[in-house]
């Protein structure tokens, strides 16, 4: 009998990650990068001229953006890339309310960073701050929408200082869902107390 290829299979089942994980973390943050990366007025806002000599071209290859402008993290000190402006985005679990343990409670924090350069500060376009510009398209795409399987609302959107380099606006979106109540085991690990899968 041929011997499984461990390799393989570590490799495979990482890439697995992204698309069949049962975190509730990554499978948000999936939805959240596929929903900013299919928004051309957002990429445009970006301002990302080594990236694009135009306007963003619906359908071209929108991926590159991710790890470049969009991160799927935040950070305060070195960029971690040559973008000058960002969109940074984490997603915070808080405990399950007592009273009902159907519902889960999830916070989608936005980190907008923009260079303080004067031509990237202020968007030639509209003529609005940059980081505001980026912030008002978030708001509209996101604010009351279930754009990531339920409805978001906008808990604050609040102008931040982080260092000399970036001007930046937090938003925080709410996310009340109803969690699933049939739960299935994830890769054939059997089911433990309360639905969860067990390690």
């Amino acid at each position: 009998m041929e011997q499984p290829n461990a390799e393989y299979d570590i490799f495979k089942n990482l890439c697995d990650y992204a698309k069949t994980s049962d975190d509730d973390v990554i499978r948000l943050k999936e939805k959240i990068k596929t929903a900013l990366l299919s928004c051309p007025e957002l990429l445009c806002a970006l301002n990302a001229t080594n990236l694009e000599n135009g306007l963003p071209i619906p359908g071209e290859n929108w991926d590159r953006y991710f790890g470049y402008a969009v991160m799927p993290y935040t950070f305060t000190e070195q960029a971690p890339s040559d973008a000058k402006n960002f969109i940074c985005y984490t997603v915070n679990l808080r405990e399950t309310a007592r009273q009902d343990p159907v519902k889960f409670n999830a916070q989608i924090l936005f980190m907008i960073l923009c260079s303080r350069e004067p031509e990237e500060a202020i968007d030639s376009t509209s003529g609005l701050a940059r980081h505001d510009l980026i912030g008002g398209i978030l708001r509209e795409k996101i604010d009351w929408t279930a754009v990531f399987g339920s409805r978001c609302r906008l808990i604050s959107s609040r102008e931040r200082v982080t260092n000399t380099a970036y001007l930046a606006r937090q938003m925080i979106f709410g996310l009340n869902r109803t969690d699933a109540l049939a739960n299935k085991p994830y890769k054939n690990r059997p089911l433990a107390a309360g639905g969860q899968t067990g390690m």
